[in-house]
């Protein structure tokens, strides 16, 4: 990891929201892309590329390489699919688990609407 003159460290981060920015060491604009970025480390300051080609010109090699994107964005998506397979298998446990409950209870209320037919009704 690249060190700049005030001795911060960039960090590639995964990024989630697109929005303007100011560069964390030249204070320049520049817009924020959803996905891999560089940035301070332990903050979410984004380093722009004219800043990160001269203290960071791996880490800028490593998230700007046609290669790296695709890997990236193929790793990501994997792993989303997991996630909402797991979310899926996990929902329907969950809709089973109602199901078991709402059984139980229509049985016990009818336990009890029995009983208490025979309390009112100790004759029948």
């Amino acid at each position: 990891m690249a060190q700049d003159d005030a001795r911060r460290t960039i960090v590639i981060k995964h990024n989630r929201f697109a929005r303007p920015q100011a560069c964390s060491l030249c204070n320049t604009d520049r817009n924020l892309c959803i996905g891999p970025g560089l940035f301070a480390e332990g903050t979410w300051q984004g380093i722009c590329q004219e800043c990160a080609r001269r203290h960071a010109p791996g880490l800028l090699a490593m998230v700007s390489a046609p290669e790296a994107q695709r890997a990236y964005w193929a790793a990501e998506q994997q792993a989303g699919e997991q996630q909402r397979r797991e979310v899926g298998e996990s929902l329907a446990s969950l809709e089973a688990e109602v199901e078991r409950l709402l059984d139980r209870l229509e049985s016990a209320q009818r336990r009890l609407e029995e009983r208490r037919r025979g309390v009112s009704d100790p004759e029948a």
